[in-house]
């Protein structure tokens, strides 16, 4: 039985340079701007109100970030099954390590495992 063997990880360090620059200071502005680029139609009055519409979202950050660039809605997981496999598959993983101090990249981040 052949193993079948992932791709390598794309630059990790690069991913959270990109979501730094993409996200700036964290205002509000900055997190509707995040929901709006998600798609998401809905009043976000509050960081809370688009923390909230975050933990139902599945998307993997690498494709949100490179779909941003071209200004297209990044390709959604109906479930987190689907984005878990897809994310494995690729090796896009965003370190969760760097996360905790990121806003809301953490409430977009699921475990892998």
């Amino acid at each position: 039985m052949v193993k079948k063997k992932r791709p390598a990880p794309p630059q990790r360090r690069d991913v959270v340079v990109r979501w730094k620059n993409y996200f700036g200071a964290g205002d509000l502005e900055d997190w509707q701007r995040l929901c709006q680029d998600l798609g998401l139609d809905d009043d976000f009055s509050s960081k809370r109100k688009c923390r909230t519409a975050l933990k139902s979202i599945n998307v993997n950050i690498w494709d949100f970030l490179d779909a941003v660039e071209v200004g297209t809605i990044p390709q959604m997981f109906l479930t987190k099954k689907e984005l878990v496999k897809y994310t494995w598959e690729t090796g896009r993983i965003f370190p969760r390590d760097e996360a905790k101090d990121m806003g809301p990249v953490a409430a977009l981040l699921k475990m892998l495992r």
